[in-house]
Formats: C-alpha cells, structure tokens, sequence
C-alpha cells in the first residue's frame, strides 16, 4: 500500500543518504554562507564568459543578486536573473564561456534550494577544465585564399572575428585591430560573426551593417546601406544601396568621419545575411 506524504516524511533517513548543503534550511546564516561561497567559485571563472562576451552582463548580475540576498539587500528578481543566466550559457560560444554562465546560474539559484551550491562548484571545475582543454589544442593557422583574406569557418560572436583579424596578413592585421575597437566603441553592443570569410558587424534584431574583406592591396570596408549615409562613402557597388571605403596601406584613416558612419550605419535597417 502507497504511504501519503504525511507517512513517507516520518520514516527516518540515514545521515549518509543526506549530504551537508541538503540539511541546510534556508534562511538561515548556514544557507547564506553556502550562498556566498557558491557566488565567489561562479565569480572566479566569470572571466571566462565574459572574454568572449564582454557586453553581456547576465551572469555577472545573477552573481551580484544572489551576494546581494545573503547581505540582506536583495533588489531584483532571483528567477529571473536564474533565467538570464541559463540564457546566457545557452548563447555562449565555446564550453568554457557556457559552463561559467552554468555556475553563475546554480549560484544564484542557492538562493531557492541550498544544495545548489554544489552546481556552481561543478560547473566552476567544468569551466576551468574545458579553458584548458581549449588553451592546449593545437589550433592550425588559417589558410589564406584569394588576394590574402583569411578562411575563417562561419560562426558568430567575437572570436571568430578576432581569429580573422589575427590571421589578416602584415599590415592589415593592424588596420582591422584599428576598425574593430573603433566599431565597438561606436556601438556598444555590437553583434559579430564571420560569414562567407568576412567580419560582419551589426544590431541584434536589425541584420548586419557593415562587413569587411582583405584583397591583395587593400582592406574593403563594405557598408551595407552606404548611400544613406551622410556624406556616402566614396567607393561605388553594382548592388543599389551599397557603398564601400577601400584602405590601402598608406591611406589615412579619418577615424571622426569612419566612426560618424558606422554610428550613422547602426542605425539604419541592416542586411539580412
């Protein structure tokens, strides 16, 4: 005959069928204790999500809450930076990134359930072990095609695009560095990825605005919606809406008006690529 819950909760359990953190009330200081210990190992391999994604703020917010809940001054929604969180891990581009975001996640789940606490130790070790796994694979050089631009398989995210930029040939290596911190600091947030060998830069929810291409001599600035901006960029495309900004190796770069495009770029209906 089935025991009802009042019947099974009175049957004693063995010490050793419960561990510490399972033991532990919550509210109590013992809970909060687990709490921070669990925020600080999430904290201790954050960096390694937010080197790939240093605009997104969601773990790093999950392991505040959670500090925030065992000081006393909890001010927003543990489930939903819980939620966040796993998103989060569910977007990262490699293991190491994605099982940082785990453990920040089960840290501030603590917060609901102490045993959670055991999660963001594990996920902690996960992320360091697969950081080390990444850091010791030998990775081959990118082959070069046609005029010198770098082969790249399509993925999005920042580090494919900075494998490009590191595989860009002699003086061009610096020319994209150049770009690339220029484009991010005019668009904070701004979405990556490499298609069809090139960087694509853009709005989440809006397409791609820009992208770039090595040739032979010269780096090819291609803005999508070239012939809004104003004034246009100077290189005309057979394609109606396109303009482009061809840089040779001594060309100046007029980092005012490259930056006042891109801002002007950002802000128009981009490519669906």
């Amino acid at each position: 005959m089935a025991l009802d819950r009042k019947a099974r909760s009175a049957i004693p359990r063995s010490p050793s069928t419960v561990t510490n953190q399972q033991a532990v009330k919550r509210e109590t200081q013992e809970h909060k204790t687990l709490a921070f210990e669990a925020a600080r190992e999430a904290l201790r391999v954050l960096p390694l999500f937010e080197s790939e994604h240093p605009h997104d703020d969601r773990p790093r917010k999950a392991i505040e809450a959670v500090k925030a809940w065992a000081k006393g001054t909890r001010e927003l929604s543990m489930k939903e930076v819980r939620r966040l969180s796993h998103a989060a891990a569910r977007e990262a581009t490699s293991d190491a990134a994605r099982f940082a975001a785990r453990a920040a996640g089960h840290a501030v789940a603590t917060w609901h359930v102490p045993r959670h606490a055991s999660g963001a130790h594990i996920y902690a070790q996960k992320a360091i072990a697969a950081s080390q796994k990444s850091r010791s694979r030998k990775v081959a050089k990118p082959a070069l095609l046609a005029g010198g631009n770098p082969q790249i398989a399509k993925a999005d995210g920042d580090a494919p695009v900075q494998a490009y930029i590191q595989a860009m040939p002699g003086w061009k290596r610096d020319l994209g560095r150049r770009l690339d911190a220029l484009i991010v600091r005019t668009v904070p947030g701004v979405r990556k990825a490499v298609k069809w060998n090139s960087p694509l830069y853009g709005v989440e929810g809006q397409g791609w605005f820009l992208g770039i291409h090595c040739f032979t001599t010269y780096v090819k600035v291609t803005f999508f919606r070239g012939t809004s901006l104003r004034p246009a960029p100077p290189g005309e495309s057979k394609q109606k809406e396109v303009r482009h900004l061809d840089i040779h190796e001594d060309d100046p770069l007029d980092e005012t008006q490259f930056a006042d495009w891109v801002r002007q770029a950002s802000q128009l209906p981009g490519e669906r690529l």
